[in-house]
């Protein structure tokens, strides 16, 4: 039989990475309910900037996220038009507020969340 060391090791906690680990460890969660995945191409519309295009990732009863190049500011306001039917150019525009960064797009919140266009989507993706 080979001797077992009798010393005790210390193991340091992982640091943690990035603003979305440091919001989980502060208890700060502003997501409500389930999220949804969801593919739907959008565009978003920045009162700084042409409107550049976007991909619609997920989405929940708060807010969503957006695949873009473009990352408007954190506290930003704009709108994401999504299209519900490109051959008759019928169109729901949502206003929203930038939350967080990713490296591949932004956290949107809703600023109205009684907003009709909500309902629609909401009612659509059931």
């Amino acid at each position: 039989m080979e001797p077992v060391s009798t010393q005790s090791a210390t193991v340091a906690a992982p640091a943690p990475r990035g603003p979305r680990r440091a919001r989980k460890a502060t208890g700060i969660e502003h997501r409500q309910g389930i999220r949804q995945r969801v593919m739907a191409l959008v565009r978003v519309h920045d009162s700084d900037r042409p409107c550049s295009a976007g991909l619609l990732y997920d989405l929940g009863a708060d807010g969503m996220f957006v695949v873009s190049e473009q990352r408007p500011e954190i506290n930003r306001c704009v709108d994401i038009e999504l299209a519900l039917s490109p051959a008759w150019d019928m169109a729901i525009r949502i206003k929203g507020l930038v939350i967080h960064h990713h490296k591949h797009g932004f956290g949107l919140m809703f600023r109205e969340p009684d907003d009709p266009a909500l309902a629609l989507l909401e009612a659509s993706l059931c």
